[in-house]
């Protein structure tokens, strides 16, 4: 079971184009920024192809971890040390307490036992270290929308499907939050990137999402260990 899954995983996370968005991108790069220093060690947990650590490369030293193996190559050649692991099967490669700043951005929902990942996370974070966990809102207004028309709002049934990315699990504010507080977490800031209004994307409004978090695309924590 374990080495199918393996071989599942490597398929569907060859390509990282769909695990991340501008406007989340932007948030972290925006929020890693603002911790005071420029010889901080930051790890992404799920770094992909190192697009992200990439934005923040002037900060300190980049660190990341994902189970694409095609995916890490090109993130060691934008310099990031990268390594391959898998959270279901493994802990992270670091020693406790050594992270600024720990990155997990849509990856939570791929990952068959997120509780591993929430103690990894919190094992390898300074004890002023920040947390910066993204994920996508179930709650969503977009999604609402569909659910009241009997439409199916972009729920998998199986990776298997043609347009699978791999979502195992899915979440909305009070879970998420009930979660990373069972877990040592507490949350210093919640935000969104956009609302939706309609299925392309097009009709958004990012103030609203700013104003309304619950209603946006993106569940954003930021969080500090309790």
């Amino acid at each position: 079971m374990a080495d199918n899954w393996e071989k599942i995983t490597q398929k569907l996370y060859e390509h990282d184009n769909y695990r991340r968005m501008a406007e989340v991108y932007g948030f972290i790069n925006k929020t890693v920024h603002s911790i005071p220093g420029k010889d901080l060690q930051i790890c992404d947990i799920g770094c992909g192809d190192g697009s992200l650590l990439e934005l923040v490369k002037d900060k300190g030293k980049l660190y990341g971890v994902d189970v694409s193996r095609t995916q890490l190559k090109q993130a060691v050649k934008k310099g990031i040390k990268a390594s391959h692991c898998n959270l279901d099967m493994s802990k992270l490669p670091f020693k406790d307490g050594i992270f600024d700043a720990v990155i997990s951005s849509e990856v939570i929902e791929h990952v068959l036992v997120p509780d591993k990942l929430l103690t990894e996370a919190k094992r390898v974070l300074k004890a002023d270290g920040i947390f910066i966990l993204t994920t996508p809102n179930l709650a969503s207004f977009g999604k609402r929308l569909l659910l009241l028309f009997n439409q199916n709002p972009y729920i998998e049934c199986s990776p298997f499907e043609p347009d699978a990315v791999g979502h195992l699990r899915y979440y909305i504010y009070p879970t998420l939050l009930k979660q990373v507080e069972r877990f040592g977490f507490r949350l210093v800031q919640h935000t969104s990137d956009v609302i939706n209004f309609e299925s392309t994307g097009k009709l958004n409004s990012r103030l609203l999402a700013r104003l309304f978090p619950t209603f946006g695309r993106t569940l954003i924590f930021v969080l500090k260990k309790a």
